[in-house]
């Protein structure tokens, strides 16, 4: 199961190319978060049957950003686990940071200027909703651009105290970039190790056992290696037992997931793993993950984590207040349809505008670069294109927007978390 970092098997998938699942299983997850914060945290209260067990696997934020945590390893870890590829991009450290801060800074600029034209109902609609102690604690304070600046370059990554944020929901950039970092540290290391999926495993789980979300990331390298050593390929090869035992094993999850224990601790983080795993595993699921659908919400999934807290805090804050005087479940059911519409269409558009970023980013980075003379450590060549087959789940080069960045080993659309 684990190789050397120096064999190459025919069976390896290019490490270089872009995994589609992975934007589909983020995207999804994406939209998991969402559900958490519209359903389970605003009217969880007041409507208790949102809380059911049996709804808790469909909208368990804090699991959907555990997910977020193995995919950013996974897609992170590409640009190595390839043996053709020469370790560690330098452009890939400058450019995780601003990759991170164009979102942030959009997202809580919008806050600011809704919060400087009076257009935050927060507070007003967490006494409805009798949630002052979680959409009611947002937004205290009094709006400052250097302070919504200085919050946006660095706060962020260090702080995750509500009362004081633009954007609470953000709290997880700072393990993110860190577990970036982790990542492009290891590709450092990774050529000098005998059995590099090995070694990752076991620092994978000694990080899981002591509670640490940085393990995930890990995880997710080992996912990535093993992908390309040809191991989830094996699965595939007895489609009708892969099939039943994905509907066991799913069944078996759903289960554990709806029990009401806390999945903030070591078990949240297991099951995030096994999540992926599953995923990754099977024919079925990987055959939807990588559907138009899927790759849809991947490509808005950034933006969808991004841009629901400035809608909570205003259109759907407003919503509440609108329908106070009724006590039926239609005006909720109202809000968090329209709410759900408005993220969505927000986060179709500016998912254009980060295109736009990425491209700007990429171009001013690589300049830098070579105005300094700074060498590129790459491969001397891309991959060539492959056609996707079920036994080898190759994907072919890049040719959309994604390129460049998968190129230098870099996940355009990463993680993000609730």
């Amino acid at each position: 199961m684990f190789s050397t970092a120096s064999t190459a098997k025919p069976a390896r998938a290019f490490a270089t190319a872009r995994q589609s699942e992975i934007d589909g299983i983020r995207g999804w997850a994406s939209i998991g978060v969402l559900l958490f914060h519209l359903v389970w945290e605003l009217y969880g209260v007041i409507y208790p049957g949102l809380r059911a067990p049996i709804l808790r696997p469909l909208l368990d934020g804090p699991l959907a950003v555990y997910i977020f945590f193995v995919l950013s390893g996974d897609a992170l870890s590409l640009g190595f686990t390839d043996a053709r590829r020469n370790g560690l991009n330098p452009r890939m450290v400058l450019k995780r940071y601003f990759r991170l801060f164009g979102p942030i800074l959009f997202s809580c600029l919008a806050t600011y200027l809704l919060m400087q034209s009076q257009m935050t109902f927060n507070h007003e609609a967490a006494a409805i909703v009798r949630r002052e102690d979680w959409l009611g604690a947002f937004l205290s304070f009094e709006p400052s651009l250097s302070d919504m600046l200085r919050f946006s370059a660095l706060g962020v990554f260090t702080t995750d105290h509500p009362s004081t944020s633009y954007n609470p929901f953000l709290w997880p950039m700072g393990i993110e970039l860190g577990g970036s970092m982790l990542i492009f540290s290891l590709s450092i290391i990774y050529r000098d190790l005998r059995r590099p999926t090995l070694w990752i495993a076991v620092a994978a789980v000694a990080l899981l056992y002591l509670g640490s979300p940085y393990g995930l990331f890990l995880v997710g390298a080992v996912f990535g290696g093993l992908r390309t050593d040809g191991v989830f390929a094996v699965a595939g090869r007895w489609p009708a037992w892969n099939r039943i035992a994905t509907i066991f094993v799913v069944a078996g999850l759903y289960t554990l997931i709806a029990l009401p224990q806390s999945h903030d601790g070591r078990l949240g983080l297991l099951l995030a793993s096994v999540v992926v795993l599953v995923c990754y595993s099977s024919i079925d699921l990987l055959s939807l993950m990588r559907s138009r659908i899927s790759l849809f919400v991947g490509r808005i999934s950034f933006p969808v984590y991004f841009m629901q807290f400035p809608v909570l805090v205003s259109l759907t804050s407003w919503l509440i207040i609108q329908g106070q005087s009724t006590t039926s479940g239609s005006w909720a059911a109202t809000v968090v349809i329209t709410s759900f519409a408005a993220v969505i269409l927000i986060a179709v558009i500016t998912e254009a505008l980060e295109a736009k970023y990425l491209g700007w980013l990429d171009h001013v980075i690589a300049g830098a670069f070579r105005s300094s003379g700074t060498p590129r450590k790459m491969a001397a060549s891309p991959p060539p294109a492959v056609e996707v087959t079920n036994d080898t789940q190759m994907r072919g080069a890049p040719t959309d927007r994604w390129s460049a960045e998968v190129l230098e080993g870099y996940s355009g659309k990463t993680s993000a978390r609730a």
